[in-house]
């Protein structure tokens, strides 16, 4: 599978972009997705179409995130 990298706002950081179809096949841990960087990570790694598993200490944060995921 050829890999291509884009740019994302935060200057430096590079994200794997892949296919559609790639990502329905990935499912994804994120630790931490309740706040700070692990809740970015997780919204982004959703608006891209992933699975994911959201994991952390405060249950409303995560049923927050995983509530926007299902609108």
């Amino acid at each position: 599978m050829q890999e291509k990298y884009r740019q994302t706002e935060r200057k430096g950081t590079l994200v794997r972009a892949m296919k559609q179809s790639d990502q329905a096949k990935k499912v994804v841990l994120v630790t931490g997705a309740g706040s700070g960087i692990g809740k970015a990570v997780a919204r982004g790694l959703l608006a891209d179409g992933f699975a994911v598993v959201l994991a952390g200490r405060r249950l409303e944060p995560l049923a927050e995130i995983a509530g926007e995921a299902r609108s």
